[in-house]
């Protein structure tokens, strides 16, 4: 094998391992995929978001439980319930296509 060959073949092999590793990362990115569609489908974010409301509405206006409005855990509660709001109009049909083109990548090696 001349040493363009062993180069080409390197290359090759460098570039099934970096689409074996991204396959591999994107995984959990598939389940939460999974978990937003069965969210979405059972009304899961609204039962979620309403509850959210309540509670930090209490925070709000006395205080709930004596927890203080400026804590990170209730600060966390107000930004899930931002995210909830305006952050999850995801295409998840796109996402999904996006997801199979990578997996796809397994294919390269065969």
């Amino acid at each position: 094998m001349d040493q363009a060959t062993k180069e080409k073949r390197a290359e090759y092999v460098t570039l099934v391992q970096k689409a074996q590793n991204l396959i591999e990362s994107i995984k959990p990115i598939k389940r939460l995929v999974q978990i937003i569609a069965a969210f979405r489908e059972f009304g899961l974010f609204d039962f979620i978001r309403n509850g959210l409301d309540r509670g930090l509405n209490q925070v709000a206006d006395d205080g709930f439980y004596g927890l203080d409005r400026e804590s990170d855990a209730v600060q966390g509660c107000f930004e899930l319930d931002n995210v909830l709001r305006n952050g999850l109009d995801l295409d998840l049909e796109e996402l999904e296509n996006s997801i199979k083109s990578v997996e796809s990548l397994q294919d390269i090696e065969r």
